[in-house]
């Protein structure tokens, strides 16, 4: 055989991972920012190759799912403080509009829905995203404890 062909080929593409990059990535989630906006930008990997980090076993892939899990509970954590930010901010809750009256022009108040509309959706949406990153913490979870005071006692056929 000649000695190409002994030499055995690795297979597939080489992996994009690098550490500085994972640590990039799970640095801006941890900030808030959705995963897909982060791979948007230059230099980042596709989602397809960040999900085969995420769920194939191998040494630094291992090392990405650390740092992923903690970035995605610091990500619930801030958008826990956004919630708070969102549903404050009044400054475009209401807008004025020129009136013609008998005296002139005069402003009248109304209220923006669109504004007020989009405010509630972007808070459901952080509500709903901190409840599945954080269950335990931001979730509608309901702990149930059972004291029990008399154990139960199963008969066997010897005793009957």
């Amino acid at each position: 055989m000649s000695e190409e062909v002994k030499k055995k080929h690795p297979g597939g593409r080489p992996s994009k991972y690098n550490k500085t990059l994972a640590e990039t990535i799970c640095a801006l989630i941890s900030q808030g920012f959705p995963l897909n906006t982060i791979l948007k930008q230059d230099g980042m990997p596709r989602m397809s190759t960040v999900m085969r980090w995420l769920f194939y076993t191998s040494p630094f892939q291992e090392e990405f799912r650390e740092l992923y899990v903690k970035a995605r509970e610091a990500q619930a954590e801030v958008m826990a403080d956004q919630i708070i930010s969102i549903a404050d901010d009044d400054s475009e809750d209401v807008m004025f509009s020129e009136a013609d009256t008998p005296e002139g022009k005069s402003a009248k108040r109304l209220q923006n829905k669109e504004f007020v509309n989009r405010s509630r959706l972007r808070v459901d949406a952080r509500k709903w995203v901190a409840a599945k990153l954080l269950p335990r913490k931001y979730g509608d979870f309901e702990r149930h404890e059972i004291t029990v005071t008399k154990p139960l006692v199963v008969l066997t056929d010897d005793e009957t």
